[in-house]
């Protein structure tokens, strides 16, 4: 991934390390309990469960804002994504 994460970084993404990375884990671990996959909630609770194995959870988080523009910034906290 040195390309993909450079690249990135050539577009302003900050990649976090360390400490920072176990939080964003951590949040990001609490923020996939409550992923939903929007077709599995008209099946009854035994399929929904069961489908659970068959899906991938993405959690993202981000802040987009302009240099030296406060107003213009936004900032979008973990948020589950199931798929």
């Amino acid at each position: 991934y040195t390309w993909t994460e450079r690249l990135l970084q050539h577009l302003g993404v900050r990649i976090p390390e360390g400490d920072e990375l176990e939080e964003w884990r951590s949040s990001a671990q609490v923020a996939a309990l409550d992923a939903r996959h929007e077709g599995d909630q008209t099946k009854n609770q035994e399929a929904q469960e069961g489908l659970k194995a068959c899906r991938t959870v993405c959690v993202y988080r981000f802040s987009i804002s302009r240099e030296g523009d406060q107003a213009a910034a936004l900032r979008q906290e973990p948020k589950p994504l199931m798929s």
